[in-house]
């Protein structure tokens, strides 16, 4: 039996808005920082990277790689939360740049988001930095 549309509408409503709030409070930026004659691209991520979020970040990635910029680095100072996903994004683009002679960096990682990067194994894929000074000097 169906249930009256007065009784399901405000709950999917209010998992609209959910979303929504979330999608704004979320910020990617992009920042170029020069080491030497290589220009690192440094992404800013605040808010958290899940399935809802996760399709604008990879964007980015995918068109910074689209203009030859093959040095990446991803800040997570102000990201609460990463997905698989998110984590998915992140190893394909590591994959991508290796390939064409660059790479990736992850820097600020909470605990908590370092820890289910460590527990999934992808810190074998994925170089982890504990400050954005260390993961630029990585590069040289």
């Amino acid at each position: 039996m169906n249930k009256p549309e007065s009784h399901t509408a405000p709950a999917r409503e209010a998992l609209i808005n959910s979303i929504e709030s979330r999608m704004a409070t979320n910020q990617i930026a992009v920042r170029t920082q020069s080491l030497g004659e290589k220009k690192v691209q440094i992404i800013d991520l605040s808010g958290v990277l899940d399935i809802h979020t996760t399709r604008h970040f990879e964007k980015t990635l995918n068109s910074l790689i689209a203009q030859e910029s093959c040095w990446i680095i991803v800040n997570f100072k102000h990201c609460d939360y990463i997905s698989s996903a998110g984590l998915g994004t992140l190893v394909g683009a590591a994959r991508e740049l290796r390939r064409r002679q660059g790479d990736l960096r992850l820097e600020h990682l909470s605990d908590k988001i370092e820890r289910i990067v460590k527990l999934l194994g992808f810190d074998r894929v994925l170089k982890i930095y504990k400050s954005e000074k260390e993961a630029l000097l990585s590069f040289k």
